[in-house]
């Protein structure tokens, strides 16, 4: 695989990695109450909490950089338009589950998990060649939104 698609690959990683790290200072209940080991290896659960949230924040940092480093400007966009969609999802679902309709929940599904797909996959696209507005780019990003759904819908079932 060439490299900027490789790169691509390892940003979008990066991108969900922190956002899995992030989720687990968030979740509430179970997952801390019983000493999650992320947060053991600091001693408290407070300081594992700081820590995990400033490496998931490094993660996201190091994804931008890298993105810049591509030197185009329509995968910057794209990067940081999967960012911010992923980040509006998390906060949303994090509202008691009581207050979510299953509109709002498939809305933000979309936000956590179909954008970055979408748009890593569209940045593939876009550093391979093909324009913005194109055929491919298009059908690369609703692949990509439609694979990160799935993915989404299922990791919610397994947890339920």
């Amino acid at each position: 695989m060439p490299a900027k698609q490789c790169l691509l690959a390892e940003i979008v990683e990066m991108m969900h990695l922190a956002a899995q790290v992030h989720d687990t200072v968030l979740e509430e209940g179970d997952s801390l109450d019983k000493g999650n080991p992320a947060h053991r290896i600091y001693g408290s659960t407070s300081a594992g909490n700081k820590v995990s949230l400033l490496a998931g924040d490094f993660l996201l940092s190091r994804a931008s950089v890298l993105s810049a480093s591509l030197r185009n400007i329509a995968v910057v966009e794209a990067v940081a338009s999967a960012l911010q969609s992923m980040m509006e999802g998390q906060v949303q679902m994090h509202k008691p589950a009581e207050e979510m309709s299953l509109n709002t929940y498939i809305r933000n599904t979309k936000r956590r998990g179909g954008m970055l797909l979408a748009r890593g996959c569209e940045s593939v696209a876009l550093v391979s060649g093909h324009g913005t507005n194109s055929k491919a780019a298009e059908a690369a990003k609703e692949f990509g939104l439609n694979l990160g759904m799935a993915y989404q819908l299922l990791n919610d079932l397994q947890r339920t």
